[in-house]
């Protein structure tokens, strides 16, 4: 007589599991649910209320924020089911999580397939929060008659940005390169995929790219089901075709590549956090035999202490020669990690020369009728600079603080002042160079002047934006609860301030933005710089701004006095 096995969880139930355990992981994630949820929502309102009302006369008289909604909803949800998606796998591989899930008697289909029930379960969050968003407050219309046109365009961008994310994370070796191509993808082609960017002002080649691409599609799709003026029932054939095909792309080469471990070369690996940007770790100290000691990047005691421990046994304590090994450490920690390098170096670059593709040269008449270029490339170079003095600084010295890093440094020659001075003075040069960087492309590639006599001026401006932005950020470590929320406090401050501070978005504003703006840190030092670059103005001394600016430095100096400890908080 035979017994039935009663109670065994079965596929669909081991399905829905694991696809609530990853919306729970992502919900815990500060920084996903900001880049998911959060930023796409900024940029809907700061769009809609500067040009929500205009009309788009090429798509059937539609209004910006009727074809924006759904189309920022559509970039909202391709960053749920493909960056996010894409990195967490990444990450998992890396620290084995998928290695030990394979051997649990669990289906793949459904340790697999609960992370693309995620990326849905997000996905679909953040269309319905922009939908709302756009309906409460820029009088965006529901399309009654084409919802379900819109609920198969989702479910379809959806899973097609989830094959990508699987394809991505197959083909990248280490979450650092995973989190550097998804975003360095991402990002750039929303400017031309009707995303950022109508495409109607797009020059053709671009228009053109941007069409090659699913993301284009997946916001055109979206924006026909949402468009009143337009008959049929929503369905955008051609754009769903698009990204049916990259789907199917995408999951032969998951398909091919797919690995559930991560392929080991060498004793250095690259690693990242699920807050943030990847930290390279394991370098073996000389003389340290068979033992490795963490690197300075994030995981211990500088190796410049190592290095230099002779000095320190004889007496002689140079602390200027580890503070230039932590520089060096600190700039290398930077420029290795390709997410990283990219959003502090490349990434204002590529915006510059972007930008200038897309929108030309233009005067800019309250400027002195100055070239577009002539401001973004200061602008730019003050929005990176701000990155990495910023934010780069805060994650990475909150990141070691939580860790018990900077409080392990006690037991080494390595001294807290030069280690924390070090990696100040690592973020100020990387600073630095990513403005010069910028301007040089800029008087290369574009057109940008920098008159010589402005110089001197220029450097008073840039030195007090990067003492004043190293301070903010350290006082931002001093007033985070945890690493992990550093990232998204960073970001929910520096990005909304680009776009009121003529960085990403350059015209009128409302006076009320412009007042708040103007006491904020960002657009005093962008306003600055471009100023004294500016041939069509005196290039004098901008006290105003400096002193703006000045006054910050000083609240952070306060907060930092107060507030910051060198042990991890404890909840």
């Amino acid at each position: 007589m035979s017994t039935a096995v009663t109670g065994r969880p079965t596929v669909i139930g081991l399905l829905l599991g694991e696809t609530r355990a990853r919306v729970t992981a992502f919900v815990r994630t500060p920084i996903a649910a900001f880049f998911t949820l959060v930023f796409p929502l900024i940029v809907l309102l700061l769009v809609g209320t500067l040009v929500g009302n205009a009309v788009l006369e090429s798509r059937s008289g539609v209004r910006v924020a009727q074809f924006f909604t759904p189309a920022i909803a559509a970039y909202a949800a391709a960053t749920a089911a493909y960056t996010s998606l894409a990195i967490g796998l990444s990450i998992d591989r890396e620290r084995g999580v998928l290695r030990r899930q394979r051997a649990l008697p669990i289906p793949t289909a459904a340790l697999l397939g609960g992370r693309v029930g995620a990326g849905i379960v997000s996905g679909t969050a953040a269309v319905l929060l922009m939908v709302v968003a756009g309906v409460v407050f820029l009088d965006v219309q529901i399309v009654w008659g084409k919802l379900p046109a819109a609920a198969l365009t989702l479910v379809i961008g959806i899973a097609c940005f989830a094959a990508l994310g699987f394809a991505v994370s197959s083909i990248a070796r280490t979450p650092a390169a995973t989190q550097a191509i998804t975003n360095g993808t991402l990002v750039p082609l929303a400017f031309v995929s009707d995303v950022f960017v109508v495409g109607d002002d797009l020059p053709e080649v671009l228009s053109i790219v941007g069409g090659i691409f699913p993301l284009k599609a997946f916001a055109n799709a979206m924006a026909e089901a949402f468009n009143p003026f337009t008959a049929g029932a929503g369905f955008a054939w051609s754009h769903l075709a698009l990204m049916v095909a990259w789907a199917v792309g995408a999951a032969v080469v998951a398909t091919r590549r797919w690995t559930w471990e991560t392929p080991r070369t060498s004793s250095r690996t690259a690693r990242v956090s699920e807050n943030g940007p990847p930290v390279v770790d394991t370098r073996h100290a000389p003389g340290s035999g068979t033992s490795s000691r963490p690197s300075v990047s994030q995981e211990g005691p500088p190796v410049e202490v190592a290095r230099h421990a002779h000095v320190v046994e004889e007496g002689v304590v140079r602390r200027s020669t580890l503070v230039r090994g932590q520089v060096v450490d600190g700039i290398l920690a930077t420029v290795r990690v390709p997410s990283s390098a990219f959003f502090t170096l490349a990434f204002p670059v590529v915006m510059l020369l972007l930008f200038n593709a897309v929108f030309g040269d233009p005067e800019l008449d309250d400027r002195g009728g100055i070239p577009l270029a002539q401001h973004l490339a200061p602008a730019l170079g003050i929005f990176g600079m701000a990155t990495v003095t910023f934010a780069e600084l805060a994650e990475r010295l909150a990141t070691q603080r939580d860790r018990g890093i900077l409080k392990r440094i006690r037991g080494t020659p390595m001294t807290l002042g030069a280690f924390v001075a070090g990696r100040i003075g690592a973020a100020v040069v990387l600073g630095v160079v990513t403005t010069a960087v910028v301007l040089l492309v800029g008087v290369l590639l574009v057109g940008v002047t920098v008159p010589p006599s402005r110089l001197p001026v220029a450097v008073l401006v840039l030195a007090v934006g990067i003492a004043t932005f190293t301070v903010l950020g350290l006082a931002l470590v001093a007033i985070a609860p945890r690493a992990e929320a550093v990232s998204p406090l960073a970001n929910a401050a520096l990005l909304p301030m680009a776009f009121v501070s003529d960085v990403f978005l350059i015209g009128e504003l409302p006076g009320f933005l412009v007042t708040i703006a103007d006491v904020l840190p960002l657009r005093p030092a962008v306003t600055a710089l471009s100023d004294v670059l500016n041939p069509t103005m005196d290039g004098g001394v901008p006290w105003a701004r400096l002193a703006v600016l000045l006054a910050w430095a000083a609240v952070g100096t306060v907060v930092v006095r107060f507030r910051f400890t060198w042990t991890p908080r404890r909840a």
